[in-house]
């Protein structure tokens, strides 16, 4: 049994001799400096096992790309999302004012200036087919063509709306209009205004609202 060290000399110092290769007082010391040197030479061939870090790497790479591509998803979802969503509220408005008056059976219509044609928006056909108020463009007539023959020549800027019940009700609000009405058996055409109603059978007739 190994008897216990010196108490005049500690570990510490014990330490220090060893490695200033000085030599040990006594027999205890010299199994310490044993001890010491066994430690040392057990380290030296002791190696740290190196890791191979390339699945790492490609594991970061590849959950690298997938958050780049949910970042992009997020980056288009937030550019569209708000007019997807005013898109679907009109659409739903003009769906739901489909259902509260007639509307007509069938309407064609093309808008014309004084050198070239041009066609009315979707969004402003819809509402006219449908019996709700439309202005025609400012700078140019507008001809509407019923498909049971009748046509209506508005002068821009005119606010009108077309609704069957029956008979064929044209609601004139503002500017003016030249109706070429065709004669159906049983049916009239009424042009209705804020201050008066014509009823007409089949003929050419003017309407002016004056301001």
């Amino acid at each position: 049994m190994m008897n216990k060290p010196d108490p005049n000399h500690s570990f510490e110092e014990i330490s220090q001799r060893f490695d200033h290769e000085a030599s040990p007082h006594n027999a205890d010391e010299a199994q310490i400096f044993n001890s010491y040197r066994w430690i040392q030479r057990n380290l030296r061939e002791f190696e740290i096992p190196t890791l191979d870090l390339t699945p790492l790497k490609t594991r970061l790479q590849r959950e690298n790309r997938k958050w780049r591509r949910y970042e992009s998803s997020i980056l288009v979802a937030r550019r569209i999302w708000k007019p997807a969503i005013a898109f679907c509220g009109i659409a739903l408005i003009l769906y739901a004012y489909s259902f509260s008056s007639p509307p007509i059976r069938s309407v064609q219509c093309h808008a014309y200036g004084e050198t070239d044609e041009t066609k009315p928006s979707q969004v402003w056909s819809f509402l006219l087919n449908n019996g709700y108020f439309v202005n025609t463009p400012l700078k140019r007539k507008t001809v509407i063509q019923l498909t049971e023959n009748s046509r209506i020549e508005c002068e821009p800027d005119t606010r009108i709306a077309i609704r069957y019940g029956k008979s064929r009700n044209i609601y004139l609000h503002q500017g003016e209009i030249l109706v070429h009405a065709a004669a159906l058996p049983d049916s009239t055409m009424a042009v209705i205004t804020p201050w008066l109603r014509t009823d007409v059978i089949g003929t050419i007739f003017r309407v002016k609202i004056i301001p």
